[in-house]
């Protein structure tokens, strides 16, 4: 395991100091966690992104179009 040094302003390490020990947990496993769901997030997004660029408005359409007829009449409250 790697070492980093990191500085924070007073007031962000004395926040995460407090959050950490509510949630019974040392600064070091809250600062891992905290960076684990950042990393989690941001692939997350490129993921959707990369996934969108992909998209085909035009085939979604149609698929849309083909559940409407293959559903029949549309009972209020129960729509699509």
């Amino acid at each position: 395991m790697s070492q980093y040094a990191l500085e924070l302003p007073d007031p962000l390490l004395q926040e995460a100091q407090a959050v950490a020990q509510a949630e019974q947990t040392s600064l070091d496993d809250f600062v891992r966690l905290a960076i684990t769901e950042k990393i989690a997030a941001a692939r997350t997004a490129q993921y959707f992104h990369t996934r969108a660029a992909r998209a085909d408005p035009q085939a979604f359409l149609a698929v849309l179009e083909r559940i409407t007829q293959a559903a029949g009449s549309v009972v209020e409250g129960d729509e699509l």
